[in-house]
């Protein structure tokens, strides 16, 4: 008998412990209800804002439509207001600010026609001195070059990369010049330059190319030469003399020539560090 009452409480424990399982699973599905029923309403909020968001636009649309005609009409009317006397004075401003923008690029083009004949007449006196040495190597001593005309040389060279290019500029602010996001993703581009961490725009535009997987960017000390070697087969070397603008260049082809200077190109890539964020 006292067996018998010992098993009816063990199986009243173990119904009421059922039963508040029961109760804590319907507390869950109840909890998940409301979360289900909190989403809908979110949903639908969604919904109702992106239905006003279509309405806007497309109220935009038709105001826009409306402007346009609007256009047409004064432009084809007869009788000109204030409101497009104004407008005609603010488009003549507009082409007076061009023309003065294009009469300094053409003073600057003046000035870069001096510097080339100033570059020319230089070869032309080396070649003399070639000459009446009999000898055909030209003297870089006073040779100009400018950093713009470099840059635009390496684009040239970089645009018909296919595999691998090594870089090297003075600074970080050259490769824009390059336009390297221009460059097929297959090309894989080692580049070294100056990067100044102090400086936030270097910093930006260090961020901005890593962002490619087919860049990789380090920081070189020097800021002596511009580099280019293209799949192993194509080199441009520049080496910046005491005046900035005093540079000694040379571009070849040649397997050898590039060969017995391969060592010397990847000089600045070797010696260059990772910047780490």
């Amino acid at each position: 008998m006292e067996d018998l009452k010992i098993q009816i409480e063990l199986k009243d424990k173990m119904i009421k412990t059922l039963q508040d399982s029961i109760k804590l699973k319907e507390d869950q599905i109840a909890t998940l209800m409301d979360s289900l029923s909190l989403k809908d309403k979110q949903l639908e909020s969604l919904q109702a804002s992106l239905e006003k968001k279509d309405e806007k636009i497309k109220a935009l649309e038709e105001t826009l439509e409306i402007k346009k005609e609007e256009l047409k009409k004064l432009s084809s009317a007869t009788i000109i207001d204030d409101a497009v006397l104004n407008e005609k004075d603010e488009l003549i401003e507009e082409l007076n600010n061009k023309i003065e923008i294009l009469n300094q690029e053409l003073e600057k083009s003046d000035e870069e026609i001096e510097k080339l004949k100033l570059a020319n007449q230089l070869l032309k006196e080396n070649k003399k001195e070639s000459a009446s040495s009999t000898s055909q190597i030209i003297n870089y001593t006073h040779y100009e070059l400018s950093r713009d005309d470099i840059l635009s040389y390496m684009k040239k060279i970089l645009d018909q990369a296919l595999h691998k290019v090594i870089i090297t500029t003075p600074t970080i602010t050259d490769l824009q010049e390059l336009y390297l996001y221009e460059i097929k993703s297959s090309v894989s581009m080692s580049i070294s330059c100056f990067i100044d961490q102090s400086n936030p725009d270097d910093m930006e535009l260090l961020e901005e190319f890593e962002h490619f997987d087919n860049i990789n960017i380090r920081h070189f000390e020097e800021k002596d030469r511009y580099m280019m070697l293209k799949d192993g087969e194509e080199l441009l070397l520049g080496i910046i003399g005491e005046n900035n603008s005093n540079i000694l260049i040379f571009h070849t082809l040649d397997p050898k020539h590039v060969k017995t200077l391969n060592s010397l190109a990847i000089d600045s890539w070797v010696r260059s560090k990772k910047i780490v964020f």
